[in-house]
């Protein structure tokens, strides 16, 4: 979500809305739902005069293998081994709500995860943390790109 206060909150609820909205009317299809969710959002933006927008992704498991899809931060894969694979989802979305029609931009990863394996997922408030003297916490400056 861009920005904070009480327009970044209602956008906010806006979006759990319709989040919810679609899970309840069965709309399971990454593709379908990001695009309706953010031709929803892209409305109410538009009607608010706002320039708001947010990321997300949309994960689905089944079977052994997630599905990723939408723009977000890394996903983080935790392999059995303690390697950390990192998915970049910059090419499997575009935000919500900030242009009205954004269908052919969203694409899929698939991920195979053995039992014992795990996901990690964050905010942007992870990369972004600082200390009190505005210096990066350890934490987020090992989620930079190396060529940061």
């Amino acid at each position: 979500m861009t920005g904070h206060g009480l327009e970044s909150g209602i956008l906010m609820v806006m979006t759990q809305t319709a989040v919810r909205t679609l899970k309840e009317l069965g709309e399971y299809d990454p593709v379908k739902f990001l695009d309706a969710l953010n031709r929803t959002i892209y409305k109410n933006v538009q009607r608010m005069n706002s320039e708001k927008n947010l990321t997300l992704a949309v994960l689905n498991y089944s079977k052994g293998n997630l599905s990723i899809s939408g723009q977000h931060e890394e996903t983080l894969i935790v392999r059995n081994d303690g390697k950390i694979e990192r998915i970049d989802t910059m090419d499997l979305g575009f935000p919500i709500g900030l242009d009205d029609d954004i269908a052919s931009l969203i694409s899929h990863a698939t991920v195979k995860l053995q039992p014992g394996e795990g996901v990690v997922l964050y905010t942007d408030g992870i990369p972004e943390a600082k200390d009190n003297y505005r210096t990066l916490l350890a934490c987020a400056r090992s989620m930079l790109p190396e060529s940061f």
